[in-house]
């Protein structure tokens, strides 16, 4: 049996909840979000073992939003996160409300194209954070067309290459904050870079 909507997609390749679709992808797959519906998740979302690389992707003039919040309504404290070595990640055209993207584990490269990590709900921990403190590695990460909170990176992050992005700085909005500096780590492995595209 083939999808409706896709003669080339199998049924049981087809998910109705991010979840689902994340727990049954194969190494190099992509997972294509076929509508811009809201896919809310009471848990963290999690990519498992054995994946080298991933992509995670509206599809053409789709805007999904993946939001992460408890049944309460708090942000999770991590919305999707990658705790076992990954090649490479790429997440294009989504909007990501609630925890933050936490990479745990060693990813050679992270792309984000024409995404939203909703600077508001990701809190004090930032919109994207990586805990990779390896500084004998030396990881990419892009965010290209993006609309990001705060950015922490360990010492395992090498490049960060900002282009065409908007970066909303947490301290901004703190009371009694009259200067807000970027800065990089004190540490000579982590470089943070712009170059103009």
């Amino acid at each position: 049996a083939v999808s409706p909507l896709n003669a080339t997609i199998a049924l049981d390749h087809i998910h109705t909840t991010l979840a689902d679709a994340l727990a049954k992808a194969d190494p190099n797959d992509v997972i294509e979000i076929v509508d811009s519906a809201t896919y809310r998740s009471a848990a963290t979302l999690t990519i498992k073992a054995g994946l080298a690389t991933l992509t995670i992707r509206a599809a053409e003039d789709q805007r999904p939003c993946i939001p992460s919040y408890t049944n309460a309504g708090a942000s999770l404290a991590i919305g999707l996160q990658l705790s076992d070595p990954m090649a490479r990640l790429e997440l294009s055209g989504l909007l990501m409300s609630g925890g933050p993207l936490r990479i745990d584990g060693p990813l050679d490269d992270l792309n984000l194209t024409g995404c939203t990590l909703d600077p508001l709900s990701a809190g004090a921990n930032g919109s994207l954070v990586s805990n990779d403190g390896d500084g004998q590695r030396s990881a990419n990460y892009l965010l290209c067309r993006c609309i990001t909170g705060d950015i922490r990176l360990a010492t395992g992050v090498g490049r960060l290459t900002v282009a065409d992005s908007i970066i909303a700085q947490r301290l901004s909005q703190v009371e009694g904050v009259a200067e807000v500096t970027v800065s990089g780590a004190d540490q000579p492995a982590v470089r943070i870079r712009v170059d103009p595209v």
